[in-house]
């Protein structure tokens, strides 16, 4: 019985110890963590909307980001998700004050390596430039990985669609 007490001690003594070594680690680390963060997310913007000196997020209902060149409104980044074959795959689509797609970007994906991570090439990708809602019908899903390439398609239209309906209600709201 006086083992099993000293063990318990010991163990709670190293989890106390371990613990505190992690909450300080955290403390120290946290506000780099973020600043990486914020870096990579603006990057991301930047990657989607290069024109664009200026960001501002904007959390209503939908999940954007204006994008601003010397004051100016230039276009909007719009921020997806969908369920791809194997992952949730996170969309960012670069939009003109047209709605038409400047860039694409996928931030996250876990899709099969060689087939539905082939979503993040420069191929498949461009064929978003210059497309409306309306013309996302003619982009072509990457052979073998139709699942994947579908549910970036829908995740944009998707997000596309909500959001020119989102500006018509601040439209008529006005």
């Amino acid at each position: 019985m006086k083992e099993f007490i000293r063990f318990s001690f010991v163990l709670g003594l190293i989890c106390l110890v371990t613990g505190s070594s992690l909450a300080v680690v955290n403390l120290f680390t946290k506000p780099r963590i973020e600043q990486q963060k914020l870096k990579q997310e603006q990057d991301a913007l930047k990657s989607v909307l290069p024109k664009a000196d200026e960001f501002s997020k904007v959390n209503d209902r939908i999940f954007y980001y204006i994008a601003y060149q010397d004051k100016q409104i230039i276009g909007f980044v719009l921020k997806s998700s969908n369920k791809g074959y194997s992952s949730v795959i996170e969309i960012l689509t670069g939009v003109d004050t047209n709605l038409n797609i400047v860039n694409v970007k996928i931030l996250t994906q876990s899709e099969t390596p060689g087939l539905g991570s082939r979503i993040e090439s420069k191929d498949f990708l461009m064929q978003f430039q210059n497309k409306n809602l309306v013309q996302l019908n003619n982009v072509d899903a990457i052979t073998g990985a139709t699942v994947s390439s579908k549910a970036v398609i829908d995740s944009i239209e998707k997000s596309l669609g909500d959001f020119k309906g989102y500006l018509k209600e601040i439209k008529n709201a006005e």
